[in-house]
């Protein structure tokens, strides 16, 4: 039997190197209200946007929104296919798919976005479920607006499929604390992927941690790296 018989990936940092869309639309965003941020913008992939804006600029309710928003618009004109998938990725959702092992993906980011930019890379249907935040404004509290809550609805949706029986054969796999502590929350375990921009630190909870995608296929299908 499989080690793992579902998998839930995170998008940005794990499935894609998606970074410098995000970092120039968010640079964008930022100039237009007035910050001039060149060091700390890799901090916006991965969390939930306006977390990070709130813990970086102590911006009220309404900055944040506005932020968001001029985000969102240079970010659907100018970058949303601004990325790569990872070099190995698709050799780990072929050998799922011929495993039989169920793949969905649990992203922080509005789910609009993670279906077209799976789309547009052509991996879409590698995926059972494509889960990601709720695309009304971020700073509402909710439902799947951060990434334990979007665990949670994947985990829940398949149940009710009867996709899974329990929760012993699913893991998380991601490279934020995020992914580390969504999984947590939900009693699954993850693994910390070192190629995506999270640090090591950050990724120390995890059950595993993989360096690179040839580690995580090995990891995954049982095999020496």
């Amino acid at each position: 039997m499989e080690k793992f018989q579902c998998i839930l990936f995170d998008l940005d940092g794990t499935l894609t190197e998606s970074g410098p869309g995000i970092i120039h639309s968010m640079g964008y965003a930022l100039k237009q209200m007035g910050i001039q941020e060149t060091e700390r913008l890799k901090e916006f992939i991965g969390p939930p946007l306006n977390m990070t804006l709130s813990r970086l600029y102590h911006m009220n309710e309404e900055e944040i929104k506005q932020t968001i928003r001029l985000y969102r618009q240079w970010f659907d004109e100018h970058e949303i296919f601004n990325f790569e998938v990872y070099p190995g990725i698709l050799e780990i959702l072929m050998e799922c798919e011929h495993r039989g092992i169920v793949c969905a993906v649990a992203s922080s980011k509005p789910e609009y976005y993670v279906r077209r930019m799976l789309e547009h890379a052509g991996i879409d249907s590698y995926f059972r479920l494509i889960c990601g935040t709720a695309m009304s404004d971020e700073t509402t509290k909710g439902n799947r607006d951060n990434k334990q809550e979007v665990i949670r609805t994947v985990l829940t949706t398949f149940r009710g499929q009867q996709t899974i029986d329990d929760k012993t054969s699913v893991v998380m796999v991601g490279d934020k604390k995020n992914d580390v502590d969504g999984a947590a929350v939900n009693q699954i375990p993850c693994i910390g992927v070192g190629y995506g921009y999270g640090s090591k630190e950050e990724l120390g909870q995890a059950q595993y941690y993989v360096k690179t995608t040839q580690e995580l296929y090995a990891l995954l299908f049982n095999q020496q790296a």
